[in-house]
């Protein structure tokens, strides 16, 4: 696991899940993926002020993408050689 992730995680769960059926959890891949393309634009910037701001931007985005998390699901999930039978319909999402 990225250890960037992670702390973006702790973060970005707020008093909104109390009120949901379920239980929200961040988007891994997509977080990844937006950690991926700004996080280096927080490490370069001298300003404490414009780090700040670019912080909060990508807590905004990743908080914006939960996935719910469905206790006891009824279809488990096939992995192995279903993975690149149609692989052009899996594509990646960053």
């Amino acid at each position: 696991r990225c250890k960037g992730t992670a702390l973006f995680k702790r973060f970005a769960i707020d008093q909104k899940e109390i009120s949901r059926k379920h239980k929200m959890m961040i988007n891994q891949t997509v977080s990844i993926g937006i950690l991926k393309n700004d996080l280096i634009y927080i490490l370069l910037e001298t300003d404490n002020q414009k780090k700040n701001i670019l912080f909060q931007q990508i807590y905004e985005d990743i908080s914006k993408n939960l996935v719910p998390v469905r206790p006891d699901r009824h279809y488990t999930r096939t992995k192995g050689q279903l993975a690149g039978k149609y692989s052009n319909t899996h594509k990646r999402a960053y």
